[in-house]
Parts: C-alpha cells; structure tokens; sequence
C-alpha cells in the first residue's frame, strides 16, 4: 500500500514540476513587461484607483451601519491608505 501511495506522490510531484515550469516560461515575458519601468505609470493610476474605491466603499460601509460620517471618513481614509501604502510599495516603486 504504501508503494502505490509513494507513487502517486512522485507523479504529483512531477507534475506540479511540470506545470509550474511550463506556468513560468509562459508568464515570465507579460510578468517582465508588466514590472518594467515603461508600465510604473499604469500601475500608479491603478493602484491609486483601488484605493480610492476601496475608501468609498468603506465609507458607506460605516455609513450603513450608521457610524458618524467624521469617523466613517476618518477609519475608511486610514484603512485606504495603508492599502495604497502596501500595494504602491509592492508594485509601483
């Protein structure tokens, strides 16, 4: 039993080998392209737009659940920019 469990870990193995080299040649040229510097500006637009979405659905988030709009504003203003904060720092620079 445990020879026919061996085996068929080695042929899992060997196919996540085998898909994970063929997923790395095909993604490796658009991943090369979408991190070049050529591409910094569209990332920068996307990223901040995320961020800007994410704080407006936030904010109405905590509207709904009838928080005070100064704060709904202030926690969904904080929230949004460590969100811009760690992705920037990710993808952009």
């Amino acid at each position: 039993m445990t020879t026919s469990v061996e085996a068929m870990q080695k042929k899992i193995q060997y196919t996540r080998q085998r898909y994970s080299k063929w997923l790395v040649e095909r993604l490796r040229p658009a991943l090369l392209w979408l991190f070049s510097d050529v591409t910094r500006p569209i990332r920068f637009v996307c990223i901040g737009g995320s961020a800007a979405l994410i704080q407006l659905c936030l904010l109405d988030l905590f509207l709904q659940l009838h928080i005070h709009a100064w704060l709904a504003n202030i926690v969904a203003f904080f929230l949004a920019a460590q969100f811009n904060f760690l992705f920037s720092s990710f993808f952009t620079w």
